[in-house]
């Protein structure tokens, strides 16, 4: 499994973060897997430093993300119906919001003219009818 980015990359990238190397890992990996999946195992072919690098800032960002999702969702809502509270676990509302996210990243991310081919999702060519 390839990882573009280090823990000291990372607190240099990002240096009010709260991660311990030990917690920085897991993330890491998970963002390695999840660019993986959304470049349909492409960008372990990026050979270049300019492709490399916005790897590493793509999953710099991922990390970041997964940090800020875990600190701030309570994971609770409420709902108030003419005086009867209602709470819940909203969890898949906060997966919804994680992958929603997650995605938005990976294409802002990698949409650079040296990383665009990593999204290319492929497409077939339709002649136009005849009449």
């Amino acid at each position: 499994m390839d990882s573009w980015l280090t823990y000291p990359e990372y607190l240099a990238q990002h240096p009010g973060s709260a991660l311990t190397e030990a917690e920085f890992t897991p993330r890491a990996v998970d963002a390695a897997f999840f660019i993986e999946s959304a470049t349909r195992w492409c960008a372990s072919l990026a050979k270049e430093p300019e492709q490399l690098a916005l790897l590493a800032q793509c999953q710099a960002r991922l990390v970041a993300l997964s940090e800020e999702v875990s600190a701030s969702w309570d994971g609770v809502t409420s709902v108030n119906n003419h005086g009867y509270t209602e709470s819940y676990a909203s969890g898949t509302d906060m997966q919804a919001y994680l992958g929603k996210r997650q995605s938005q990243i990976v294409n802002e991310v990698l949409s650079a003219p040296s990383t665009r081919w990593m999204l290319y999702q492929g497409g077939m060519y339709h002649p136009p009818r005849r009449r």
